[in-house]
């Protein structure tokens, strides 16, 4: 659980969309098991803003981790603001092998597998 909510380490192409999806599907389940819809309440209810502001962090955490094993800093999130660089940031993500081997970041998530 640690790894949805820190900023330090290198996370693979692998976990880091495995990961995504995790916290994904939590949080669509989370967020259809609150009755808001049932009661009428209004969507910025303090407990469905909470359950975003969650979302939304754990899922910066991970790309900052994913950042790491890039070897860049975590200040590149911020790059996802800017239209149009964010695309070609999202796919680097998504699509580019992590450094090989240890990074001011982190040992490689993929070393382990060496041994193997």
């Amino acid at each position: 659980m640690h790894r949805f909510f820190s900023l330090k380490g290198r996370l693979s192409r692998g976990l880091f969309i495995g990961h995504i999806f995790a916290v994904t599907i939590f949080f669509i389940g989370l967020t259809a098991l609150y009755p808001h819809r049932l009661f009428g309440y209004n969507n910025l209810d303090l407990l469905h803003n909470i359950i975003n502001k969650l979302n939304l962090l754990s899922i910066t955490c991970l790309i900052i981790q994913r950042l790491h094993d890039l070897n860049k800093s975590s200040l590149h999130a911020l790059l996802l603001l800017i239209p149009i660089y964010n695309i070609f940031l999202i796919l680097c993500i998504l699509f580019k092998r992590g450094t090989v081997g240890p990074n001011e970041y982190g040992e490689d998530p993929l070393s382990f597998r060496k041994i193997f």
